[in-house]
């Protein structure tokens, strides 16, 4: 994971953080040979991680997001198994993300949302069904407030930051 936290707040930053998801891929167009190699994606998020958000203070976030993505399959189908499996895709994200910035006592809820991540990786189906997959993903989140706790909230209105992430997980082909 990227590190979007200030390294002028050590204090108020998040020691662990944690990103959970599950996805289901749907190989929708494979009887169509000029489609056969693409996918859509569908991902709950859960996640916790820490941002910069304005001189040098730091917020801890939780986030519940949801993710469409398209996939392309460019040498093999994803289907296959007992190779390895190329991708390369783009996903779209919306969800609510609440900060707090222990600093300061300031809390708001935002609404997240990212246009056309960019995720690339190598997924692998063995022949009973269960598989793995390793992904490297770029987003730019844009946080936009619709709560706050108080009047004098010093959370800003709006954040944007990069996500760089890298995953491993498990798959399921049925």
């Amino acid at each position: 994971m990227k590190d979007n936290e200030s390294a002028l707040d050590p204090t108020h930053g998040r020691a662990q953080k944690t990103d959970m998801s599950l996805a289901m891929e749907f190989h929708l167009f494979k009887r169509y040979p000029t489609m056969e190699r693409f996918t859509i994606e569908w991902a709950l998020r859960r996640a916790f991680d820490a941002v910069a958000v304005h001189d040098g203070l730091d917020a801890v976030s939780s986030e519940w997001s949801g993710a469409l993505s398209l996939d392309y399959y460019p040498f093999v189908s994803p289907g296959i198994s007992q190779t390895n499996i190329f991708f390369v895709g783009t996903t779209v994200r919306m969800g609510r993300t609440k900060l707090h910035a222990p600093g300061d006592n300031s809390q708001a809820v935002y609404n997240a949302n990212s246009f056309l991540g960019l995720r690339s990786g190598i997924k692998y189906n063995f022949e009973s069904g269960f598989g793995v997959r390793l992904m490297a993903s770029y987003e730019n989140l844009n946080l936009d407030k619709t709560e706050a706790n108080n009047v004098g909230n010093n959370l800003p209105d709006i954040i944007n930051y990069g996500e760089l992430k890298f995953s491993a997980g498990m798959t399921y082909f049925f």
